[in-house]
């Protein structure tokens, strides 16, 4: 049975994991910018950006 916090706890944590996507995102852009990523390393941090907003959206319900 779960806790009445583990909905709280989880929330909490899909939001570290979406401030952790956009961090690794701006590191992506700042890497195309110096020439050491790929536009496609881009493409692939926004997605996993977007997947982690989806699912902190989902568990916010």
């Amino acid at each position: 049975m779960l806790s009445p916090a583990a909905p709280r706890e989880t929330i909490t944590a899909l939001s570290g994991t979406v401030k952790q996507a956009e961090r690794l995102l701006q590191m992506a852009e700042k890497g195309v910018e110096y020439g050491v990523k790929t536009r496609l390393e881009v493409d692939d941090a926004q997605t996993n950006l977007l997947r982690a907003m989806g699912m902190a959206g989902e568990q916010e319900l």
